[in-house]
């Protein structure tokens, strides 16, 4: 793994796409946020969203079909 890490560091490329990625995930979870004070009245943190999202929706957005 840490050769991995090593790798991608080094290529701006693969960087650029990471960051890309992370920062759609973290738009993800505001909108999971968003719609669970909406939709069930409750007031989540930005970590207790990120926790609650990722168990619901992180193997589904790694495979590039997770919904909002």
């Amino acid at each position: 793994m840490a050769n991995m890490t090593r790798t991608c560091s080094n290529d701006p490329t693969t960087r650029e796409a990471f960051r890309v990625r992370m920062e759609h995930q973290c738009l993800q979870i505001e909108r999971y946020r968003l719609a669970v004070l909406r939709d069930e009245g409750r007031h989540l943190s930005e970590d207790e969203a990120g926790l609650e999202w990722i168990g619901r929706h992180a193997e589904a957005f790694a495979r590039g079909t997770a919904a909002s």
